[in-house]
């Protein structure tokens, strides 16, 4: 979607209507310059197109860059938490069954344990959560932004 949205602000840059003849398309004729210093401080029609694709794009990036965090940090804490809380399930569980299904002394001694783990799975959640939502700056609006692929382990 970004780069369709480069090409249709590059198209609408191109036509010389927002910006002048100094961005105009490349089969219009260049801007007269004054002199040779003003000639090579101008720029390319391809460079003008370039620079106020970005220009353009500042808002929605910035928009897509606060959507995921508003929405990906929850997604990615449940996810964190739901993958830390399953493993501890399982290692209950398959505790449980080696020892005909007693309560081990291990098993209660893990309890204030697994609460400390909880705390550092809300820290990886939420680091998790800010550098995908950091990559929505590049590519905007994608499910990693959100929290949606694959988690660092």
């Amino acid at each position: 979607m970004s780069k369709f949205l480069n090409t249709l602000l590059a198209g609408i840059a191109s036509l010389g209507t927002l910006a002048g003849p100094a961005f105009a398309a490349s089969d219009a004729a260049p801007a007269p310059a004054a002199s040779t210093a003003a000639k090579t401080s101008e720029m390319t029609s391809s460079e003008g197109q370039d620079y106020l694709a970005e220009t353009a794009l500042l808002p929605f990036r910035a928009a897509a860059v606060t959507s995921a965090f508003a929405i990906g940090t929850p997604i990615a804490l449940l996810r964190c938490q739901t993958k830390q809380l399953g493993e501890y399930g399982s290692a209950m569980v398959s505790d449980m069954n080696h020892n005909q299904m007693l309560v081990t002394p291990l098993m209660v001694a893990s309890i204030p344990g697994e609460s400390m783990r909880i705390v550092g799975s809300v820290g990886k959640g939420l680091k998790n959560s800010s550098l995908n939502a950091l990559s929505a700056w590049d590519e905007p609006f994608t499910s990693k932004s959100f929290s949606l692929d694959e988690l660092d382990k």
